[in-house]
Protein backbone atom coordinates (compact mmCIF):
# COMPACT_ATOMS: atom_id res chain seq x y z
CA UNK A 1 0.00 0.00 0.00
CA UNK A 2 2.79 2.41 0.77
CA UNK A 3 4.06 1.68 -2.59
CA UNK A 4 1.27 2.90 -4.33
CA UNK A 5 0.85 5.88 -2.64
CA UNK A 6 4.88 6.95 -3.23
CA UNK A 7 4.03 5.91 -6.86
CA UNK A 8 0.69 8.43 -6.84
CA UNK A 9 3.03 10.70 -5.03
CA UNK A 10 5.70 10.45 -7.62
CA UNK A 11 2.79 10.84 -10.71
CA UNK A 12 1.54 14.01 -9.12
CA UNK A 13 4.65 15.33 -8.87
CA UNK A 14 5.65 14.95 -12.65
CA UNK A 15 2.04 16.17 -13.64
CA UNK A 16 2.83 19.29 -11.86
CA UNK A 17 6.32 19.75 -12.97
CA UNK A 18 4.85 19.41 -16.46
CA UNK A 19 2.06 22.07 -16.21
CA UNK A 20 4.63 24.16 -14.58
CA UNK A 21 7.00 23.79 -17.36
CA UNK A 22 4.04 24.64 -19.71
CA UNK A 23 3.34 27.90 -17.96
CA UNK A 24 6.85 28.99 -17.73
CA UNK A 25 7.28 28.69 -21.39
CA UNK A 26 3.92 30.65 -21.90
CA UNK A 27 5.35 33.49 -19.66
CA UNK A 28 8.68 33.45 -21.45
CA UNK A 29 7.34 33.52 -25.10
CA UNK A 30 5.68 36.72 -23.76
CA UNK A 31 8.51 37.89 -22.81
CA UNK A 32 10.21 37.55 -26.28
CA UNK A 33 7.01 38.83 -27.96
CA UNK A 34 6.86 41.93 -25.94
CA UNK A 35 10.96 42.26 -26.39
CA UNK A 36 9.99 42.15 -30.55
CA UNK A 37 7.71 44.82 -30.21
CA UNK A 38 10.33 46.92 -28.09
CA UNK A 39 12.57 45.96 -31.40
CA UNK A 40 10.21 46.91 -33.99
CA UNK A 41 10.56 50.64 -33.38
CA UNK A 42 14.02 49.46 -34.31
CA UNK A 43 16.77 52.19 -33.00
CA UNK A 44 15.50 55.80 -32.35
CA UNK A 45 18.79 57.06 -33.77
CA UNK A 46 19.77 56.25 -37.21
CA UNK A 47 22.32 58.32 -39.33
CA UNK A 48 20.85 60.78 -41.94
CA UNK A 49 19.19 62.80 -39.63
CA UNK A 50 21.23 66.54 -38.60
CA UNK A 51 21.00 66.69 -34.65
CA UNK A 52 19.85 70.44 -35.02
CA UNK A 53 16.60 68.89 -36.07
CA UNK A 54 16.09 66.24 -33.78
CA UNK A 55 13.98 68.55 -31.34
CA UNK A 56 11.82 69.70 -34.30
CA UNK A 57 11.19 66.35 -35.33
CA UNK A 58 9.94 64.90 -31.82
CA UNK A 59 7.42 68.11 -31.71
CA UNK A 60 6.07 66.93 -34.86
CA UNK A 61 5.55 63.25 -33.69
CA UNK A 62 3.40 64.42 -30.71
CA UNK A 63 0.96 66.23 -33.02
CA UNK A 64 0.23 63.27 -34.63
CA UNK A 65 -0.18 62.11 -38.38
CA UNK A 66 -0.48 65.57 -39.42
CA UNK A 67 2.49 66.82 -37.94
CA UNK A 68 4.31 64.40 -39.07
CA UNK A 69 3.23 65.07 -42.45
CA UNK A 70 3.73 68.51 -42.24
CA UNK A 71 7.35 67.70 -40.98
CA UNK A 72 7.96 65.74 -43.69
CA UNK A 73 6.52 68.41 -46.40
CA UNK A 74 9.63 70.69 -44.86
CA UNK A 75 12.19 68.93 -44.00
CA UNK A 76 12.50 66.16 -46.31
CA UNK A 77 15.39 67.52 -48.27
CA UNK A 78 17.62 67.59 -45.60
CA UNK A 79 17.26 63.97 -44.17
CA UNK A 80 18.61 60.93 -45.72
CA UNK A 81 17.95 57.10 -44.96
CA UNK A 82 17.80 54.97 -42.99
CA UNK A 83 16.58 57.52 -40.60
CA UNK A 84 14.23 58.73 -43.82
CA UNK A 85 12.62 55.44 -44.02
CA UNK A 86 11.70 54.77 -40.31
CA UNK A 87 10.45 58.31 -39.94
CA UNK A 88 8.04 57.27 -43.00
CA UNK A 89 7.37 54.31 -41.62
CA UNK A 90 6.19 55.98 -38.05
CA UNK A 91 3.98 57.65 -40.55
CA UNK A 92 2.78 55.22 -42.51
CA UNK A 93 1.08 53.37 -39.09
CA UNK A 94 -0.07 56.81 -37.66
CA UNK A 95 -1.94 57.75 -40.66
CA UNK A 96 -3.03 54.26 -41.85
CA UNK A 97 -6.26 54.40 -39.89
CA UNK A 98 -7.24 58.46 -41.22
CA UNK A 99 -5.70 57.68 -44.91
CA UNK A 100 -5.06 54.05 -45.77
CA UNK A 101 -4.19 55.36 -49.87
CA UNK A 102 -2.01 57.33 -48.41
CA UNK A 103 -0.05 54.92 -45.71
CA UNK A 104 0.17 52.07 -49.05
CA UNK A 105 1.74 55.20 -50.88
CA UNK A 106 3.88 55.60 -48.36
CA UNK A 107 4.93 51.90 -47.40
CA UNK A 108 5.57 51.55 -51.35
CA UNK A 109 8.32 54.20 -51.68
CA UNK A 110 9.65 53.51 -48.36
CA UNK A 111 9.61 49.40 -49.17
CA UNK A 112 11.78 50.21 -52.65
CA UNK A 113 14.27 51.91 -50.90
CA UNK A 114 15.00 49.66 -48.31
CA UNK A 115 17.26 46.82 -48.98
CA UNK A 116 18.54 43.47 -46.96
CA UNK A 117 20.85 44.02 -44.26
CA UNK A 118 19.38 47.85 -43.94
CA UNK A 119 18.46 48.35 -40.16
CA UNK A 120 14.45 49.14 -40.90
CA UNK A 121 14.72 45.47 -43.28
CA UNK A 122 12.68 43.27 -40.58
CA UNK A 123 10.19 46.53 -39.91
CA UNK A 124 9.49 46.76 -43.26
CA UNK A 125 8.75 42.97 -43.90
CA UNK A 126 6.62 42.45 -40.77
CA UNK A 127 4.48 45.83 -42.40
CA UNK A 128 4.39 44.42 -45.56
CA UNK A 129 1.27 42.53 -45.10
CA UNK A 130 -0.75 45.21 -43.71
CA UNK A 131 0.04 47.61 -46.21
CA UNK A 132 0.20 46.08 -49.77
Amino acid sequence: MSNFVALVLVGLLLYGASRFNKYWQSVKAKQEQAEGVQQDKGPTVLPGLPQTMEASLQAAQKQGANGLRNWLKQYRAFVQDPRLAQIELDFVVLVAMSDRGEAQRVFQSVQARVQPGSPLFDRVKKLEKSYQ
